[in-house]
């Protein structure tokens, strides 16, 4: 015999059906552009923080994680900290797309695969709520390490196909030059403008606080634009 759902239930259920109703598209929409221009922006402070950076400082990142285990352990490590794969995965495409000094595709792909490791740290650790309560752990943890072992088996199996034949790395290469061959024209887009006068505040900021240290200033930067970034896939 099924019962009926509580009163309490039904009420949720009108209210979340008469808030969608309620919710302006145009509104909807503007939140997706503002976030979407929040994530741009970031990834533009980002090739402008690194820009000030420095050569040298550049060279010696790239050189320690030029090696793909060094690689996989940084993405891990920053997804651990952050608590978001999106984070370090739109970090480390800001990174490539540095207009100069960019961060190669070859090292960013083992940076990707440790991110999408360490993303199984968050619901390990919700698990662990329901360690009060044997059965519901039991179901949770399960679920838990099935997700962990699946990207573990993913890395030990891609990882190695990767370093022997660099499939990914070409693959992806042939794309982008695929995509941006497709056209034929050149083409300036009016966004560039808009993202140059969004990312004055940061520089102006950076300026302000030292001005006498290029470096410096692009950490203030960097700083600043990956913040936007976690600011947006936080609000995504």
């Amino acid at each position: 015999m099924i019962s009926n759902p509580p009163i309490h239930t039904k009420e949720r259920t009108v209210v979340a059906a008469s808030e969608s109703k309620d919710r302006n598209p145009l509104l909807t929409a503007a939140i997706v552009l503002a976030l979407l221009f929040l994530f741009l922006l970031g990834v533009h402070g980002l090739g402008d923080g690194f820009k000030l950076l420095g050569r040298d400082l550049l060279d010696a990142f790239f050189r320690a994680t030029s090696n793909p285990i060094v690689a996989l352990m940084v993405g891990l490590l920053a997804t651990t900290l952050v608590q978001s794969s999106s984070v370090t995965t739109s970090m480390i495409v800001g990174l490539v797309a540095a207009p100069e000094n960019p961060l190669p595709v070859a090292t960013a792909i083992p940076m990707i695969m440790g991110s999408n490791i360490g993303t199984t740290v968050t619901n390990t650790i919700v698990s662990l709520a329901h360690i009060g309560r044997k059965d519901e752990f039991r179901r949770a943890f399960s679920v838990a390490t099935c997700h962990d072992f699946f990207n573990y088996m993913t890395v030990l199996i891609l990882l190695p196909l990767e370093l022997m034949t660099g499939y990914l790395q070409k693959t992806a290469t042939w794309l982008a030059g695929s995509l941006g061959e497709t056209s034929g024209v050149s083409y300036d887009s009016p966004l560039k403008g808009v993202l140059k006068v969004g990312a004055e505040p940061m520089h102006w900021i950076a300026h302000t606080l030292f001005a006498n240290n290029e470096q410096l200033q692009g950490v203030v930067i960097s700083a600043l634009s990956a913040g936007l970034v976690f600011l947006h896939c936080s609000c995504w």
